[in-house]
């Protein structure tokens, strides 16, 4: 302060100036801790977030590895009816690629039973879900064969039916 401000510093009495230095040392250490507390804060918060986007990542991971490696068919359509995602089980199961079936309505039912698909379908888009239904299934080659299915409605936050899986 002497040498940046001379005059100010002869113009203010001795306890002027120990009051001023001692407002500026009170006001900087106040700044450094508030600083240091921000940044423990900050860390902090930062550690939080990370363990919670692990947890998030590996709750994702499990769901994926799960849908990936089921042994069941499983299948998720959109209220249009559309493929919107399928394990590889289904793929096996029922012959249509993922390429051929995803964004597309695909023929899995039988023509003498779709009428009661169509009603299950109904059904499901108000929230009913079908457990262990005996019923009957269409592969991609037209071969017919005998299916224990469960129909579940999938729910959004507010509990409104956005899809539905098979």
């Amino acid at each position: 302060m002497y040498w940046l401000f001379p005059h100010l510093w002869h113009a203010l009495s001795h306890e002027q100036l120990f009051w001023s230095i001692i407002s500026i040392l009170f006001l900087t250490t106040f700044s450094i801790i508030q600083a240091l507390y921000l940044h423990a804060s900050n860390r902090s918060i930062e550690r939080k977030n990370d363990h919670m986007e692990k947890e998030f990542e590996s709750k994702e991971g499990y769901l994926k590895l799960f849908f990936e490696n089921a042994k069941d068919s499983i299948a998720v359509f959109d209220l249009n009816n559309k493929v919107t995602a399928a394990n590889p089980a289904f793929v096996q199961l029922y012959g249509w690629s993922l390429e051929e079936s995803i964004g597309k309505q695909i023929p899995m039912v039988p023509p003498d039973y779709y009428e009661a698909s169509q009603q299950r379908v109904e059904d499901m888009v108000v929230g009913k879900s079908f457990d262990l239904l005996q019923t009957k299934d269409m592969k991609k080659d037209g071969t017919v064969f005998d299916a224990e299915v469960t129909l579940s409605p999938i729910f959004d936050a507010n509990g409104q039916v956005i899809a539905t899986s098979v």
